[in-house]
């Protein structure tokens, strides 16, 4: 099996008791956002993230996996709820003094094709973004490549894009569905780059990457063509869901100057902020065939 590639150039670990991070930025700052078993905490932190600058404090109990939908004001954050059936829910948070609060309780959202049933498997952690101003949309599997947008009935989603197409060849004895990670990010080309994940026999983490056309959702064109994570990369076996070795990939950001920051769980303990310049990822691709 492939080793990564020499893809990051930054790793900083994070001063809080959780995993699964992502940033909420606000005119009052940073807020990083996190999981701790099933419920999604919340802490100011500085700029730098160098230290964390307020206390901790509660988003919802039960709301796990969270991510801020890019682009929506107050931000929308989506995320999952297990509960019977599982499910996919949603909430708006805005700033009231130094904190952030919901102020709906989670919306739940299902594929207006499917009564989900107890016992299914569950579709959650869709990854939503904005596609221009007034167009929500969002994916669930990376490959197959799965696009979903809202339906008539508010709480349900429609398929409108469903394509299989052929992952790099270190994927093939791994996992035969690739799961999304991070919701795609505008390069300054107009190309968009979405990271997903798969998951080995033995409960490791793999971590990749994709390269999409600007008029998304059109079929990926390039992928990393070697893993941009493997378990090796985690500190520790999870704590929580032994034998898990993963180094989780949840947001993705990318800053003017060409420095892209990934936002991540590690081994289920841990939050972690990788940077890389962005055309270290790129040059880890290889067109699709």
């Amino acid at each position: 099996m492939l080793k990564p590639a020499p893809t990051w150039t930054d790793k900083q670990t994070l001063d809080l008791r959780g995993f699964n991070p992502v940033p909420v930025r606000t005119w009052g700052g940073l807020h990083v956002l996190y999981r701790r078993h099933h419920g999604t905490y919340a802490t100011r932190y500085a700029e730098d993230y160098s230290r964390p600058i307020g206390p901790e404090y509660l988003i919802h109990p039960a709301l796990e996996d969270c991510r801020p939908t890019p682009g929506t004001h107050p931000p929308l954050l989506t995320g999952a709820i297990y509960s019977r059936t599982t499910r996919q829910a949603a909430l708006w948070l805005v700033r009231r003094g130094d904190l952030l609060q919901p102020i709906n309780r989670p919306v739940s959202y299902f594929l207006a094709t499917r009564k989900p049933r107890r016992l299914e498997k569950p579709e959650k952690n869709w990854l939503l973004w904005l596609h221009g101003p007034d167009q929500l949309r969002g994916f669930y599997n990376a490959c197959p490549h799965v696009m979903i947008e809202p339906g008539h009935d508010s709480a349900t989603w429609s398929v409108t894009h469903k394509h299989n197409w052929n992952p790099p060849a270190w994927t093939r004895p791994l996992s035969p569905v690739l799961r999304g990670s991070t919701a795609p990010v505008a390069l300054p080309s107009g190309r968009l780059l979405a990271l997903w994940h798969l998951k080995d026999q033995s409960g490791g983490y793999w971590t990749g990457a994709t390269l999409h056309a600007p008029d998304w959702p059109h079929n990926p064109e390039a992928a990393t063509a070697r893993p941009l994570f493997t378990p090796a990369d985690a500190s520790k076996v999870s704590p929580l869901w032994p034998p898990n070795t993963c180094v989780f990939p949840m947001f993705l950001e990318l800053a003017t100057s060409g420095l892209a920051t990934l936002w991540a769980g590690d081994s289920d303990e841990s939050c972690c902020v990788y940077r890389a310049p962005v055309e270290n990822l790129l040059q880890t691709m290889e067109p699709i065939r």
